[in-house]
């Protein structure tokens, strides 16, 4: 697996590997982190696949590290 991106949005760590061709996405935060694949030949190249990482999706990334939060406590 080969760091490919490596940058941060708001609070979120956001690295990008390339792997089986394939790109990893792993977005943290604290001690949580979301992963997503996606096939390379989905996007045009690594460039289109982090315009594609805009604000609203971001948000979106934010309210399931929310939602993972909350499941967490759960188990305490």
């Amino acid at each position: 697996m080969r760091v490919v991106k490596s940058f941060f949005i708001d609070d979120i760590n956001v690295n990008i590997f390339e792997y089986n061709l394939k790109y990893i996405i792993k977005f943290e935060s604290s001690d949580m982190e979301q992963t997503y694949k996606i096939d390379m030949m989905e996007v045009v190249d690594i460039n289109d696949l982090i315009l594609k990482i805009d604000k609203k999706y971001i948000d979106v990334i934010k309210e399931n590290f929310r939602i993972m939060k909350s499941q967490l406590i759960k188990l305490y």
